[in-house]
């Protein structure tokens, strides 16, 4: 199994996998909801729009198809890409989807007419790319360990490119907007202005290897990571810096 998540209600769960599925579950008893949804190759991401009416699949057979969560029956054209799709995710109000292949192009696509809004064109290699809470803004990290924030509507840069010293394996806003926190494959933890890419406060190096995955809680003030050392850290964050 490759991604995991729930509906909007909590109702119903999606997983994707290796062998080239999806599914869809439903949440209280375990049992599936609909037929197997079939993509040509592994299946990368999975996710329920925000109104949880559709569902998502991203393929690393290049193609991002949109589900009815009910049948599972694909709605329109899928998105395509000239490679493996890594990642994809709805934007806030469901309009837009964010997707980064692995030819490091990163696009934003609006929903209703499967077309090309922005392709964030100035960066290459990008890795991971995620949207604000309010989705105006999108932050990817590239394969030269930069990360970088856009103006959503129109792909402009904001300010200048932020660094760290290796690799970068998990970004992640605060469920605000004014944060943004980075993990490393060095073990470190950065925090940055979520509105300017301004370095806030790090690095911190509490893992002892990758960190992997990066969650803010919903009230503001708390961050968990998880890391490939087998630990995870709950961290407090004040306005000058993250403590462990």
């Amino acid at each position: 199994m490759l991604a995991a998540g729930f509906s909007p209600d909590g109702r119903r769960a999606v997983t994707s996998s290796d062998d080239g599925t999806t599914r869809l579950w439903d949440a209280t008893t375990g049992d599936p909801v609909v037929e197997t949804l079939l993509h040509v190759e592994r299946v990368s991401w999975a996710a329920f729009a925000p109104d949880g009416k559709t569902v998502l699949t991203a393929s690393a057979d290049g193609t991002v198809q949109i589900r009815n969560a009910d049948t599972g029956a694909a709605l329109g054209a899928a998105l395509n890409h000239a490679a493996a799709v890594a990642s994809a995710e709805f934007s806030p109000d469901g309009r837009r989807i964010l997707t980064t292949a692995c030819d490091g192009r990163a696009r934003i696509w609006i929903v209703s007419d499967r077309r090309i809004s922005v392709e964030l064109r100035k960066a290459t290699n990008i890795v991971i790319a995620r949207f604000c809470p309010d989705g105006r803004r999108v932050a990817t990290a590239d394969a030269n360990s930069a990360v970088r924030l856009w103006r959503a509507e129109k792909g402009v840069e904001l300010g200048s490119a932020m660094s760290h010293s290796a690799a970068i394996t998990a970004v992640e806003f605060s469920r605000d907007g004014q944060w943004l926190a980075t993990g490393s494959k060095d073990g470190t933890l950065r925090l940055w202005s979520g509105t300017t890419g301004m370095f806030l406060a790090g690095p911190f190096a509490e893992h002892r290897d990758s960190v992997v995955w990066l969650h803010f809680s919903p009230a503001r003030g708390r961050l968990v990571t998880a890391s490939l050392d087998g630990t995870a850290i709950v961290w407090k964050i004040t306005p000058r810096s993250p403590d462990p």
